[in-house]
């Protein structure tokens, strides 16, 4: 279901990120919608049927830019096609990342992190993954670094709520240890 949301215009930004001019354009796209299937199937001498087509073909429009912009911005921030050569080391190289994570190697993961970032893309998975690492090994200023920089990309909006947990874990334990 989820999936289908990028289908409603602004609603995106407007759920991940809160911005106002996102929340302004779910609502108008609602409002046309509501008003597009009044005027269709409840009222249909409300609204001229040219205008009525009119309404529902801008609809359909708006819907599949909507998902176009979606899909593009998942691909930029994944960077490659799941198909690339380079996507896959990629995967392989988080992946290792991971386990070394789990497995509190905490010097391994961060080495198999770094060529994802020399790589120049902003991966924010991989970021999250090395503010923890970071966090984990009191390096407390460097992931609170990150995790402000990390912030302010605009694909790191599906990770807002995990960016500012990690955020105030680190505020907090900073805190204790100037204590």
């Amino acid at each position: 279901m989820r999936y289908f949301l990028i289908f409603w215009p602004g609603f995106q930004r407007a759920w991940h990120r809160g911005e106002l001019y996102a929340t302004l354009l779910a609502i108008l796209f609602g409002l046309c919608l509501n008003l597009a299937w009044i005027a269709s199937f409840h009222w249909p001498l409300f609204i001229a049927p040219s205008l009525r087509l009119l309404l529902w073909c801008s609809l359909v429009v708006g819907s599949f830019w909507s998902a176009f912009r979606g899909i593009r911005s998942w691909s930029m921030v994944h960077g490659e096609s799941p198909e690339s050569p380079q996507a896959r080391s990629r995967d392989e190289l988080f992946r290792a990342a991971q386990r070394a994570y789990l497995r509190a190697e905490y010097f391994e993961a961060e080495a198999a992190l770094h060529p994802i970032f020399a790589s120049g893309t902003e991966d924010v998975e991989a970021a999250l993954l090395l503010a923890g690492i970071l966090r984990r090994t009191q390096r407390l200023d460097k992931a609170i670094q990150t995790l402000e920089r990390l912030s302010k990309l605009e694909m790191a909006g599906f990770w807002f709520t995990e960016i500012r947990r990690e955020q105030s874990i680190c505020r907090k334990l900073g805190a204790q240890a100037n204590a």
